[in-house]
């Protein structure tokens, strides 16, 4: 009787599951999804809004904070009443949303044309009170959005659509 050497079943079967957990563990790493993205990109802005509002209240200072359609920055009000980039803590800096993440503005329920307004034109005030003109951002991709609204006493929901 000869016995030929080779795999048997259950080798072979286990080799495929380790490939298969190792090449799913590096294509969720490598290609990180638009609603990923998106996810992130929201709870950041909206963790950032508050930590800004809780800025402007401890240090009693004017904030505000403005959009362009694939980021936004923050401004405060210098001692000559003029808005100015903010200059301060790093997590309060410029910041561009990941790809394919794009926002949309509105102020008491208008659109705001945000390839049409200057940089340094505030748009969302954060006063030293806590509160904050009411305004809502639309964070976007192809398929998915998120709602950030912000209220007259500074509350903040975020709302997740299709």
């Amino acid at each position: 009787m000869t016995h030929t050497r080779g795999f048997t079943l259950i080798e072979l079967l286990v080799v495929i599951v380790i490939m298969a957990v190792v090449i799913g563990s590096v294509s969720l790493t490598l290609f990180d999804s638009a609603g990923e993205k998106l996810e992130r990109e929201s709870r950041r802005l909206l963790a950032v809004i508050e930590y800004a509002q809780q800025q402007a209240t401890l240090n009693n200072r004017q904030l505000a904070l403005t959009f362009n359609q694939f980021g936004y920055r923050f401004l405060q009000l210098d001692r000559g009443q003029a808005w100015v980039p903010y200059a301060g803590e790093r997590v309060l800096a410029q910041h561009a949303f990941a790809e394919p993440v794009w926002a949309e503005v509105y102020l008491d329920g208008i659109k705001v044309t945000l390839s049409a307004v200057d940089a340094d034109e505030p748009q969302v005030f954060i006063l030293s009170s806590g509160e904050m003109l009411p305004f809502t951002v639309t964070l976007m991709t192809d398929r998915h959005q998120t709602t950030i609204t912000g209220d007259i006493l500074g509350r903040l929901t975020l709302e997740r659509g299709p």
